[in-house]
């Protein structure tokens, strides 16, 4: 008979690592935990390209034409967002939904609805756009006018990737979905804007606004071609049946959802643009870069969790659900956590990066952080509520917050400059936060907060 084993400081570790990977899959959350960490991976990479980007074209065009540079982009991309009709979010859930379900005559229909309606909307916006901008050339500065006619052929490619990136979140390929738009294009813009600037001596904001169009219309072909040739293999063939209405309807929400979360993250960027120099707009932009990149935490647990949302709500699997949830507020707050402090310490040094005179956006960059750590100690709820057919409580939330955040801009700016930018967007953050909360106990009878959460390993 062999003597018992001894319990020693290797063992016990192991025992709890052990306890704590049965809790996670439990949860169902040791394969999202996975996954994220590769979505993550790939954001984190991406992110980084982009803050080089962002760092190189501070550089490259100085502070002014930065400036004007961020200020028109702001208008371009929450355009481009909002141009697919909502869409672009609807193919998550239900490209998920007929997946998991295996019906396939509905998945085919989807992806050519969401595929052809985003197309049509997208370039009567970019039309519609410039007409507007044509219409007011009078009454914009006119610095800002040429770039913003340029972007708007930026509009309708950028929609036609948004989409595509939905399919493939909606089948869960990660690769397929992140690494066109968020490595290769940020490296090519890299490399277009930094040949013009060497073969012209010189780069403005048009010559960015130009690159930005090439490397998204090469890594949209891309992802179109190898997204394809994915699909063609997994799902099987059969007869598209169509439930435009009922598809279009849930979407169409999601703009306005999409439209007031683009207010919250841009709003401040818009009115300080109204109110300031483009110098000032360039210091607050790199502000809101480094706020982006901590964003992609919650945007990785996000793009796996979404389309796990929708599948154990249509199972009815709620308790797994609840489960679930708490666990991914945990997987999003401790990393926002961790960065809040790297950048209270380091934050000047991190704003150093983009050139002189960029340091001082420190104050306002660890305000935006503090606000986002804020919104994630309670995970993704509007993303939740979404999947579960609550978007209507998610966009009385979030436009109760988007409303918030253009008094307090309008309110703050003035005096606080980007400070107060920053103020307004963090105080929108709580209470939209607030609100989702209360909404999440309503609808779901859940609690997501992570102080009441704590994970239990034994």
């Amino acid at each position: 008979m062999s003597a018992p084993e001894i319990p020693t400081e290797k063992t016990t570790l192991r025992s709890k690592f052990e306890r704590v990977v049965a809790r996670l899959e439990a949860a169902d959350l040791l394969s999202t935990l996975k996954g994220a960490g590769l979505v993550m991976a790939i954001r984190l990479t991406g992110g980084l390209g982009t803050l080089l980007v962002q760092i190189f074209l501070a550089r490259w065009l100085g502070l002014f034409e930065y400036g004007i540079y961020a200020y028109v982009w702001v208008w371009i991309y929450m355009l481009a967002l909002v141009a697919p009709m909502g869409l672009n979010d609807g193919a998550v859930k239900f490209v998920a939904e007929y997946l998991g379900k295996e019906d396939w005559p509905h998945l085919h229909g989807v992806m050519r609805v969401v595929t052809f309606l985003p197309i049509v909307s997208s370039i009567a916006s970019a039309l519609m756009g410039a007409l507007v901008i044509w219409l007011l050339s009078d009454q914009i500065e006119a610095y800002y006018v040429l770039p913003l006619l340029t972007g708007m052929i930026f509009v309708p490619l950028f929609s036609v990737a948004d989409v595509q990136e939905g399919v493939a979140r909606g089948f869960g390929w990660m690769n397929f979905a992140y690494v066109p738009n968020y490595i290769f294009r940020p490296l090519m813009v890299v490399l277009f804007t930094g040949a013009g600037y060497f073969l012209y001596g010189s780069a403005n904001a048009v010559m960015a606004i130009w690159a930005a169009i090439a490397a998204i219309a090469v890594s949209m072909t891309v992802q179109r071609v190898l997204l394809s040739h994915k699909i063609k293999k997994t799902v099987v063939a059969a007869e598209p049946a169509y439930q435009t209405r009922a598809w279009v309807i849930y979407s169409a929400p999601l703009i306005l959802i999409c439209t007031f979360e683009l207010i919250l993250a841009n709003m401040d960027m818009i009115m300080l643009g109204y109110f300031k120099d483009p110098d000032v707009v360039g210091v607050y932009f790199s502000a809101t870069r480094i706020h982006n990149l901590v964003c992609f935490i919650q945007f990785a647990a996000v793009s796996i969790a979404a389309p796990r949302f929708s599948r154990l709500h249509a199972l009815g699997a709620l308790d797994e659900l609840n489960a679930f949830m708490k666990g991914i507020a945990h997987l999003m707050f401790w990393p926002t956590l961790g960065a809040f402090l790297f950048l209270l310490a380091f934050g000047p040094w991190v704003l150093s990066w983009f050139g002189e005179g960029f340091e001082v956006g420190y104050v306002a960059m660890i305000i935006l952080v503090g606000g986002l750590l804020v919104r994630n100690t309670v995970g993704p709820i509007e993303y939740l509520l979404n999947m579960t057919g609550n978007q209507n409580a998610s966009l009385m939330a979030l436009g109760t917050a988007g409303i918030v955040n253009l008094c307090f801009n309008a309110l703050l700016i003035p005096d606080y400059g980007m400070q107060g930018a920053a103020m307004a967007t963090a105080l929108s953050y709580v209470v939209g936060t607030s609100l989702l909360v209360i909404m999440l106990k309503r609808r779901l009878g859940m609690t997501s907060f992570v102080f009441l959460n704590w994970p239990k390993l034994s």
